[in-house]
């Protein structure tokens, strides 16, 4: 799957408001056999099985809408502690879904941002911060809900049949991490552990990590 991503974003004292148009392509010409079979070769692994089974070449098309708002609770030994509860919704030919979580920070300069960048479905803060002070951190936990109606990467084009799987209508996440803020520069680390999304997976959670490294101009 290859996607861009083209995003409007309104921040208020309290809240963050961000609407996405995703536009990109899902099949053999995303060159996601390639990548993943060069990664696993550069690294000594067994290639990857199913790829014989993906989707055709399909156009992917993602709207997506997502408010998050930002509740200080207070002070605990001197350092800052929020909640950020937010609620997103995403339609398209790609994956149509309603997702509400929440987010617990404890640092300073918690009003730097939104909470950490991360890869969705799943609770991010996104890309944007304005750090409000020369060193800023923070730990968090979080977690989320989905009602997923349809899902391509599992059920296959809209329109014509293909390999697929049994979805899951309910998807749960949960995640935990760090954010640090100095000299213009972000990093932050995030670790994800996802219920099944389809009947019949193997393995228990799913389980990733997610890191990125941000700079201000």
């Amino acid at each position: 799957m290859l996607l861009g991503n083209f995003s409007l974003l309104n921040d208020s004292e309290d809240t963050r408001s961000v609407l996405t148009l995703s536009l990109g392509l899902v099949g053999p010409g995303s060159g996601g056999e390639a990548v993943q079979n060069g990664f696993h070769d550069a690294i000594g692994q067994r290639r990857p099985f199913g790829w014989n089974g993906q989707i055709q070449n399909t156009p992917a098309v993602q709207l997506l809408h997502e408010r998050t708002w930002r509740l200080p609770l207070g002070t605990v030994a001197g350092l800052e502690t929020d909640a950020l509860p937010s609620l997103t919704i995403g339609l398209g030919d790609l994956r149509d879904y309603i997702q509400t979580g929440v987010t617990f920070r404890l640092g300073q300069g918690l009003d730097s941002d939104y909470g950490v960048p991360r890869v969705r479905p799943g609770l991010s803060g996104g890309d944007v911060f304005t750090p409000t002070r020369p060193f800023a951190w923070y730990v968090f936990a979080g977690a989320d809900g989905q009602v997923v109606g349809y899902d391509m990467l599992l059920q296959s084009r809209p329109v014509r049949g293909g390999p697929h799987v049994s979805s899951v209508w309910d998807v749960a996440e949960m995640q935990g991490g760090f954010a640090v803020m100095a000299y213009g520069m972000r990093l932050t680390f995030a670790y994800v552990a996802q219920t099944q999304e389809f009947n019949g997976q193997t393995g228990g959670l799913h389980q990733f990590g997610s890191a990125a490294v941000s700079f201000r101009f």
